[in-house]
């Protein structure tokens, strides 16, 4: 029986000191501003933060989990002289995302890579504030998010321990669900989606259960992730 035990200990001390650990994450930011006169003014602005940790099942596949936060700021602005129509949201979200990497195929410093992960996004309660003619006023909405996504990346090796990733987000495949609360003078609302397919062909969706002709958040493509990897 001690010899069994010894020979666990040793087997999983080896798996140990073997073993490849992974600190990083993945960093995004995305800004549209458009102006088409000096009485039209409208702006999107979203940013991405997710750390990680990783382990190396062997030389081509990696499993971890991603956490982090996505800030969105939206400001729409028109106006005619007599009247000014302005609305602005600002709304934070908490990501958790387990992911497995797979190495396609290397070449001296660089590896292609795809990587899969499955996401689960919640947004807290968030303010909008809006002056329109017909629409004055506040409220809030909070949501719920899952999705499945498959995205290709580059990956360079800078020493035996620092790399860095460019994920390709353009070619990536998703799929989307989302449940959405507004609530507007007293009054709740829910609305629920299901979007996949081709990330390119993304279309934008109201970020907050309204009406697309109403100016709301939206959620737009990010073409490119940059990302950092540490291992020890």
């Amino acid at each position: 029986m001690k010899k069994i035990l010894l020979t666990l200990a040793l087997a999983a001390f080896a798996m140990t000191a073997n073993a490849q650990w992974v600190l990083g994450g993945n960093i995004a930011f995305d800004h549209n501003g458009e102006s088409t006169d000096e009485y039209s003014d409208k702006a999107t602005t979203e940013f991405t933060l997710m750390p990680k940790i990783g382990y190396w099942l062997n030389d081509n596949m990696q499993v971890g989990i991603s956490f982090g936060c996505t800030y969105d700021y939206l400001r729409n602005y028109t106006g005619d002289n007599n009247n000014d129509h302005y609305r602005s949201t600002t709304q934070w979200s908490w990501n958790f995302a387990p992911y497995f990497r797979y190495n396609l195929t290397s070449w001296k410093n660089f590896t292609v890579f795809c990587e899969a992960q499955l996401g689960l996004s919640i947004t807290p309660k968030s303010s909008w504030k809006n002056t329109a003619l017909d629409t004055d006023g506040e409220g809030n909405t909070n949501a719920f998010a899952l999705n499945f996504d498959v995205t290709p990346g580059l990956n360079y090796a800078l020493t035996d321990n620092i790399s860095l990733d460019v994920y390709v987000d353009l070619l990536g495949l998703y799929y989307k669900y989302e449940a959405t609360t507004t609530n507007v003078g007293g009054v709740e609302t829910t609305d629920y989606s299901h979007n996949y397919g081709l990330k390119a062909n993304m279309n934008a969706q109201p970020f907050l259960g309204l009406d697309m002709a109403t100016p709301a958040m939206v959620g737009h493509l990010t073409l490119f992730r940059v990302g950092f990897n540490y291992a020890f």
